[in-house]
């Protein structure tokens, strides 16, 4: 009985404890009058031509409602930077957009970096650590030993007796 009530704890314990949701933010504030805002949340690092449509969008705000996010790297539309263009809707012109040009990995890595054109910042952020274990981890490991010191432990008793 004491068995399986150790090795019901250990899988409530591994389940419960979840894994650590990983996502990049990609704040965007500043430039050109202060006139372009936005906040997404990425599941990975954009390392790829990516079009985020405003739906996908945790906030943005443009001279006009945003439509969309476009993220250009490095090969692709231009060798020399990486750009965004955020879309946004005018009365005369379906989808107008604005270029924003950073250096190149931007988009790739942590960091702060400033529009090399009209200014503002572009702040990345995310992923945890991969040198910390995982919740999940931990609370696995800790089970792991805990039933083997048990087993230890009774298989003395039983020796002895």
């Amino acid at each position: 009985m004491m068995k399986r009530k150790m090795l019901l704890t250990a899988i409530a314990a591994i389940l419960g404890a979840g894994s650590a949701d990983a996502a990049v933010t990609y704040d965007f504030s500043g430039g050109l009058l202060d006139s372009i805002q936005f906040t997404y949340v990425s599941p990975d690092f954009v390392t790829s031509a990516r079009t985020v449509p405003a739906a996908d969008l945790v906030s943005c705000a443009a001279l006009k409602p945003c439509t969309s996010l476009k993220f250009y790297t490095r090969p692709g539309y231009n060798p020399f930077v990486d750009e965004l263009e955020v879309e946004f809707i005018n009365s005369d012109i379906p989808a107008q957009g604005m270029y924003l040009q950073f250096d190149i990995g931007a988009f790739k890595a942590d960091g702060s970096y400033t529009e090399l054109v009209f200014g503002g910042t572009l702040v990345v952020s995310g992923r945890p650590d991969p040198s910390v274990p995982e919740p999940a981890t931990w609370a696995s490991m800790i089970m792991g030993l805990g039933l083997t010191g048990g087993m230890m432990r009774r298989s003395r008793r039983l020796k002895v007796a």
